[in-house]
């Protein structure tokens, strides 16, 4: 009989990928219809509240684009751009529909690339198009595994160890800076009333 060893974290991902199937093979849950009816109020505006949310992220409405907010992958590919790196087509695939996911307009994706060895505008704007979704499909870049997985992964911090999905990491970090405005709003509001 062969012996494997596995390191620690591989072990830890194979661990969680067991979990996730194990909780997914048993799901639907049976859950007691006196639970669904008294929750029944609360879904329902739970609903609502996702559904307009979803349309406000849909049609790009996150806010002004705060690359300060950025993940660190998504800023080591733009960081490589600007110095002349030729990205690799995954990155810059990644990088693409990241920054149309979070609203920027293709212009200004285009002027980041203009320094690239082979820039070519007419070619880098069709495909930024493509990805922004002028063919019927809005491209959303790929999750945090499958950057792992192409070697696109780079710089992880402690929430990168949270989210799965670089939108969502900046949806998060977007989330925190609101949140951090808002009582000293609230303040001011009440101290000019």
């Amino acid at each position: 009989m062969a012996t494997f060893f596995v390191e620690r974290k591989d072990f830890a991902r194979l661990l969680q990928e067991a979990i996730k199937k194990s909780i997914h093979d048993s799901l639907p849950l049976k859950v007691p219809e006196k639970t669904c009816t008294d929750c029944s109020g609360a879904l329902s505006r739970l609903k609502e509240l996702l559904q307009q949310k979803k349309g406000d992220i849909e049609s790009g409405q996150i806010g002004e684009v705060d690359s300060k907010l950025f993940p660190p992958c998504i800023n080591h590919a733009i960081n490589n751009v600007r110095t002349g790196v030729n990205l690799a087509h995954s990155m810059r695939f990644a990088m693409t529909s990241f920054l149309t996911g979070i609203g920027m307009t293709v212009d200004d994706i285009i002027n980041m690339f203009n320094v690239s060895p082979d820039f070519d505008e007419e070619k880098t704007r069709y495909q930024i198009e493509h990805i922004a979704g002028s063919s019927g499909t809005k491209y959303t870049p790929p999750s945090c595994s499958t950057m792992k997985t192409y070697g696109n992964c780079h710089g992880a911090d402690e929430l990168c160890k949270r989210i799965n999905h670089p939108l969502n990491y900046y949806r998060r970090k977007m989330w925190y800076k609101n949140k951090l405005k808002k009582p000293a709003n609230t303040k001011e509001k009440k101290e000019t009333e």
